[in-house]
């Protein structure tokens, strides 16, 4: 058998799926029992600490939810667009060394013994790991990746383009939600499974809205590709997912919280690293929304993104006492889909004519249910006149850039990655056109880091780290941060 790599924090995920904790006279390098139901939660886990921690992080500075403090200097790299491929590592080897390999058993195994559940739950989740990869480095190993014998492993896979893995990762998902998830070789995962408790109708809602997410990102550089797979979604009666796709068993004490909680704030040597981004915090704040309070402290202030060498004096607009820092709780979920995002991703594709359905009502729910996540009401913003009506009447560009901007607002603090991807290929929130710090400056459009590099040109991806480039020849030329991705042509 494939060895299977289980870190700290795959083993807290097992405990959590059972509320209980390993045993410390038991060696956890050495499980007695490997089995689909007892991989899951470890793989599960590992896909989220990358989604919902490690690439979240990234992906919030870049999507301008938040800019590094100027009392500290955690996060320097990542704020000033000059991240190297030495640095941030540990996502990419985590996802390999972990989730997606502890999947790819699952998968294994349960195609041999026909326990489609585990096998769907596996297969979704996989994907769900690859294209995340995918659209943040570009190519990746994909088709060689976990494969050959125990005796003779693949340890050096070549890479696949996006194109061939989003191809393939929609032949997988079709595969897996064709199952007899009625057959008797079927086992129930139960708490096993962190985030639908087992419910296969949900899983099959869940595979269904990768699909479509994954069609709707090629909308630019494939779209008879995009409309053909989605008009054959709706043709076929696809279901979507209509709440969170989520993993909530989080308790509030050291090892067994929220990953991005304990990395940013339990463990930091500094309050506050993540401060209010003047994009985001001014928006909310020009569009009087009451989630504003809910996502940043109660404070006056932001600071213009790459802001942090800006000085910290007493009774200025960047006294650090005054400046709003990023809300954070331990017990916070990690949100892999979000009902607002499901409703946001229908909505574009009936906009744009390629799905079945009311593309208003839609777009309605979504916005509700990115202000429920604070129990909070939209009714008020969406309703005639109100800041963030739909505009109906109005062409497929106005529409997507209402769609994508709630979109933009509804993922903060916990999909800042997959917003990230969204902004590359919507161009939405636009590039402001004046800088974040002149007081003229309202939000809501992306200001280029004070600290960025000359070059003035934004992030599009990570760079393929330099442990990869080292032990694997099959590794392609790097690219650069800047240079874009498949998919990311919008004119």
């Amino acid at each position: 058998m494939r060895k299977l790599i289980y870190s700290l924090l795959m083993l807290s995920a097992i405990s959590l799926s059972s509320c209980s904790w390993l045993d410390v006279n038991d060696n956890p390098n050495y499980p007695t029992s490997v089995t689909p139901k007892s991989i899951l939660p470890a793989g599960q886990m590992s896909i989220g600490y990358c989604s919902g921690y490690y690439f979240n992080l990234i992906g919030g500075f870049w999507s301008q939810y938040w800019t590094q403090s100027n009392t500290s200097n955690q996060y320097k790299s990542i704020d000033s667009y000059q991240m190297t491929n030495s640095e941030y590592t540990f996502g990419w080897e985590e996802i390999y060394g972990g989730g997606l390999n502890d999947l790819q058993y699952i998968i294994d195994q349960t195609k041999e013994s026909k326990d489609w559940n585990f096998y769907l739950i596996a297969t979704a989740m996989q994907c769900y790991g690859f294209q995340m990869v995918t659209d943040l480095y570009g190519d990746v190993p994909f088709k060689e990746a976990f494969k050959g014998s125990d005796a003779s492993p693949v340890f050096q896979p070549t890479f696949n383009t996006t194109q061939e893995i989003y191809d393939e990762l929609i032949v997988r998902l079709n595969d897996a939600t064709s199952k007899d998830f009625d057959a008797i070789t079927n086992s129930k995962p139960a708490s096993s499974d962190l985030i639908f408790g087992g419910d296969m109708t949900k899983w099959i809602q869940f595979a269904n809205t990768l699909k479509l997410k994954i069609y709707l990102r090629q909308m630019y550089v494939r779209p008879a590709v995009a409309e053909a797979g989605i008009r054959k979604l709706y043709a076929d009666g696809a279901s979507f997912l209509t709440e969170d796709a989520k993993i909530t068993q989080f308790l509030d004490a050291a090892s067994k919280d929220n990953p991005f909680y304990a990395a940013n704030v339990r463990n930091a040597n500094v309050a506050g690293n993540l401060r209010a981004s003047h994009t985001l915090y001014k928006y909310l704040n020009a569009k009087a929304d009451t989630r504003l309070k809910k996502i940043y402290e109660n404070k006056p202030y932001s600071l213009p993104q790459g802001g942090y060498n800006f000085p910290n004096l007493t009774n200025t607009i960047y006294d650090a006492t005054k400046v709003a820092v990023f809300t954070q709780s331990a017990t916070d979920p990690i949100v892999f889909f979000s009902a607002a995002e499901s409703y946001f991703l229908q909505a574009e594709a009936v906009a744009k004519g390629w799905g079945v359905g009311d593309d208003k009502a839609l777009y309605d729910k979504g916005v509700l249910a990115a202000f429920n996540k604070y129990a909070l009401s939209g009714s008020s913003y969406i309703a005639a006149g109100g800041v963030y009506e739909y505009p109906s009447a109005g062409s497929f560009e106005l529409k997507q850039e209402k769609i994508i901007m709630q979109k933009w607002v509804s993922m903060v603090g916990t999909q800042g990655i997959e917003s990230f991807f969204e902004t590359n290929r919507t161009h939405y929130p636009k590039v402001s056109a004046i800088k974040a710090t002149l007081e003229a400056y309202s939000g809501g459009e992306l200001t280029f880091s004070i600290e960025g590099p000359s070059d003035g040109k934004f992030p599009k991806r990570m760079i393929i780290p330099n442990v990869e480039k080292d032990r694997n020849p099959n590794t392609p030329e790097l690219k650069k941060l800047t240079d874009k991705v498949w998919w990311d042509v919008k004119p």
